[in-house]
This record gives structure tokens, sequence and C-alpha cells, in this order.
């Protein structure tokens, strides 16, 4: 988390697959995007509220063109990905984003979260006259808060909407977290697996 670039998949799967997911991802499907050339690391979630199975897959990635490039698309579809998993999911969303600010690291360093908060800001909070203050703002109390790591503002690459990402010590939503949630469409993920 916190490189200069992330591509983001968000995902559910129904409970009946949701373990063959998890071992065709973490064997297979992971494994084989890492050899993608300029893929940095991919680090797995599982959305910890509600409890259905919610997953975001954050991929540090050196450049922006890497999602849309052939290695990309040749590497997702080895395996059982394309047969046992996809028809299966739902609701994905991707996103490709570049780092903005932050703090605990410097858009160029990988950083280790047991529990990740990615909170979309609302465009309403986007569009206003002080969202550069706003912003500021929310990313100095995520640093004053104890339960923070690191934390970064990250922009959309292609249609410019901005998210918050951080990495959380605890899964405990402190008060500082919890302001980020009044200003941005905010989740919870617990760790699953990273690899670099």
């Amino acid at each position: 988390m916190l490189g200069k670039y992330i591509y983001t998949a968000a995902m559910t799967i129904g409970p009946e697959r949701e373990t063959l997911f998890n071992q065709v991802y973490d064997t297979e499907h992971v494994p084989e995007l890492l050899r993608v050339p300029g893929m940095i690391s991919i680090s797995r979630y599982r959305r910890t509220r509600p409890t259905d199975p919610f997953y975001l897959a954050v991929y540090e990635i050196a450049t922006p063109d890497i999602p849309g490039g052939p290695d990309f698309a040749r590497a997702r579809d080895v395996g059982r990905w394309p047969t046992e998993i996809r028809p299966f999911t739902r609701g994905l969303q991707n996103g490709l984003y570049s780092w903005r600010s932050g703090f605990g690291g410097d858009g160029a360093s990988r950083v280790a979260a047991a529990h990740l908060l990615f909170a979309r800001v609302l465009p309403a909070v986007a569009a206003r006259s002080d969202f550069d203050e706003t912003l500021n703002q929310t990313l100095e109390s995520l640093a004053s808060s104890p339960s923070v790591t690191s934390g970064a503002h990250y922009a959309d690459v292609e249609n410019g909407t901005h998210v918050l990402v951080a990495a959380l010590s605890a899964g405990a939503v402190d008060p500082a977290v919890e302001r980020v949630a009044s200003v941005a469409d905010a989740e919870v993920y617990a760790a699953i697996a990273s690899r670099p």
C-alpha cells in the first residue's frame, strides 16, 4: 500500500464458492499477476462489516498503464480464475489511482496493514471550494490517531474521483477514523495476504 500507483479490485462471491475463491486467488491468481512486469505487490483484504464476503485487492504498480496492458490481460486469464471464479463474482469495482499526498510513506514505499480503511470521498465534498483544506485536515486527523500507521490521498487516474487509504494497526474504528467516514464512503477491511 502507499505505492505511487495502485489498482484496486473489489468484489463479492457467494458463500458456496468463497473457499475456492480464496484458494485460487492466493495460489494461482496472485502469483501469476506478480510475474507481470511493473507489478510491485498485491495485498488482499476482506470487509469486516457487514460480514458478507466482500473483498478488496490492492495492486501496487510501477506505472498506470499496467492494468490495461497485454501482460496483465494474459496473467488474469491463467488457471481456474476465468472459468471457476470470475463468472461467480458480483459487483466488481475497479479503480486506478495515483498518489497525491500522505504520511507514513512517500508514495514509493510499501506499508503493511493489519486492517485497511478505504474511503471514497463523496462527490459533494470533492466539489467544495475548501476541498484541499478539508482533505489536509482529514489526513492530519488520521495521522494523530495511534491506530493509524500510514495514510494517503489518491486520485483516480481516469475520472479524478478521490479516495483516502489508511493502514490501521487494529480493526477498531477510533474517533479519527470515524471522522473520515463523515466525508467519505468508508469501509474497513481485515488483511488476508500480502505478497511483494
